[in-house]
This record gives structure tokens, C-alpha cells and sequence, in this order.
């Protein structure tokens, strides 16, 4: 039997690819209550030099970080002890025991200026989220036996905003959509899908997984309304802009005809990921 790690079990990709690999599964995470004898402590904040990979690992996949733009902008030391420092440390180990580590990344390694940026395109962050993303992108690929997966927006069926949209909208409270950003979303299942599948092909390089399409929050909103049954009148658009958030993508898209490709993975339409991920 092989055995893969996820490293970060306890997150929202590490729990859903839990569910879907057939290998038996060993992993960390950071909550103490969650230790078990297949599940060992984990903690990318602190000092990991002495933690040992465990033998005969096949695949890894690293789901531990710190996502979200305004912690690592206003923590970026922390962040970048997490999503650089220290997650190059856990991959070297990783690489040098023999597996083969899958690291998710974001479409945020580009500035949004275009759609559809391939992975061959330069690379030009503009948020300190993206740039950490960068360095462990460029040190994972010296290492090799390692595939780095930019994701667009993933959505999950408990994805903060859009849980608390349809229960403020099932109360008759109305929401403030941005209609000027925008989202090209990919459901959680689908990105576990993705991971899994190059994971266990060990297909290194760079892939990009994205929707074909993309959709304002505002859109999204809307669609919410209408499935629900609810006035459209709930919806009171605002812009990021004013809310004082910067660097606006343009784009959120990425090109994905090497993934459809290799593997005949296409995502569904962005309102059908967002009906199925929240039951509308």
C-alpha cells in the first residue's frame, strides 16, 4: 500500500483531498485534539528542524498556509516564515526522503493586467501574498519532483462570504457585492480532483487550473438571489475600491489548456460551482 501525506490536514484542501485518495494517508496537523497515530504535529510558525518526513511516502501534498492578502500584508513576517521559509524547509525534506511534493499555489503570482496568463508567462505579483507565493514557486522547481498547482478563486461549501450572504439574505438583510471585482471560481472538489491527479501521476512542472469564465462577486450575488427566490433589491453593490482595497486584478483567468490536455479536466460553469457547493 503507498502512503501519502497532506501536510495540513485540518484545512479546507487538505481536508477535501483526504476524502478522495485511495493511498493510505498520513498527515499533520496544527490542533493537538487532532493528533492520532497517522496524524503527527505540524506547526509551519515554529522552529521544523527537527522534524523528520516519515519513510516510504509516495506523494505529498503541502495544504498548510497562511491565504489570506491582508494577514500576510499585515503580518508578513509571520506569513513568510509559514509560506516561504519554512515550507521550502518541509519540501527539501520531503524531496530528499522521495516523494513527490504537490504544492498548491495562486493566479495572484500574476498582477490580473490580461487573461488567461499560461504557465510559461513572467511571473509579476503585486500583493505580498503573491510575492510569497514567487519565492517558494522558484525554489521548489530547483529542487524538481515537484508540481506547483495555480488555482484561481476555490470555492467550498463553507467559504465565509457566501455563507454568511445566504444566511443574511434568507433573514432579509441586504449585502454589499463588490462590482468590481472579480472571480474565476473552482470548486473545492474539483481543485482536490486536480491535486490528486498530479500528484499521483507525479507530473512536475507548473499547471494552471481556472474556470473558462469569470464573474464579478456582484454577478455571483445576484445568481444567489435568484435561486433563492429573493428580491433582487437585497443586493446593494459596493466597490473594493472605496473599501480601501488596492490592486485590483483586471483578470482573474488562467490558462488551462495544458491541464485539459493532460488530463481531461475541465471545471464546470461558474453558477453551477457555486449551486452545488452551497445546495442552491
Amino acid at each position: 500500500m503507498k502512503n501519502s501525506l497532506i501536510i495540513g490536514i485540518d484545512g479546507q484542501i487538505g481536508s477535501a483531498l483526504s476524502k478522495i485518495i485511495d493511498d493510505n494517508i498520513l498527515a499533520t496537523t496544527i490542533f493537538p485534539e487532532f493528533v492520532s497515530n497517522n496524524c503527527k504535529l505540524l506547526d509551519l510558525s515554529k522552529d521544523i528542524s527537527v522534524w523528520e518526513a516519515p519513510s516510504n511516502i509516495s506523494t505529498a501534498y503541502i495544504c498548510a498556509a497562511i491565504c489570506s492578502i491582508k494577514d500576510c500584508a499585515e503580518n508578513s513576517e509571520k506569513a513568510f516564515t509559514v509560506n516561504v521559509k519554512n515550507t521550502i524547509k518541509l519540501a527539501k525534506k520531503l524531496v530528499n526522503s522521495g516523494a513527490f511534493v504537490v504544492f498548491p499555489s495562486t493566479n495572484m503570482v500574476f498582477d490580473g493586467a490580461k487573461p488567461n496568463y499560461k504557465e510559461t508567462d513572467k511571473v509579476c505579483p503585486v500583493t505580498e501574498y503573491g510575492l510569497q507565493k514567487v519565492e517558494t514557486e522558484i525554489e521548489l522547481l530547483k529542487m524538481g519532483n515537484c508540481a506547483i498547482i495555480r488555482f484561481s478563486k476555490i470555492i467550498g461549501s463553507n467559504l465565509p462570504l457566501i455563507k454568511k450572504w445566504i444566511k443574511d439574505l434568507k433573514n432579509n438583510i441586504s449585502i454589499h457585492p463588490f462590482s468590481d471585482m472579480k472571480m474565476s471560481p473552482v470548486s473545492l472538489n474539483f481543485a482536490a480532483k486536480v491535486m490528486r491527479k498530479i500528484g499521483e501521476s507525479k507530473s512536475s512542472g507548473i499547471w494552471h487550473v481556472s474556470n473558462n469564465e469569470e464573474i464579478t462577486y456582484e454577478e455571483a450575488a445576484r445568481h444567489i438571489v435568484k435561486k433563492l427566490n429573493l428580491s433582487e433589491n437585497l443586493i446593494k453593490p459596493a466597490k473594493a475600491k472605496d473599501k480601501g482595497i488596492t490592486n485590483i486584478p483586471d483578470y482573474s483567468t488562467l490558462d488551462t489548456q495544458k491541464l485539459n490536455a493532460s488530463f481531461d479536466l475541465i471545471s464546470p460553469d461558474a453558477f453551477a460551482i457555486i449551486d452545488s457547493q452551497f445546495n442552491l
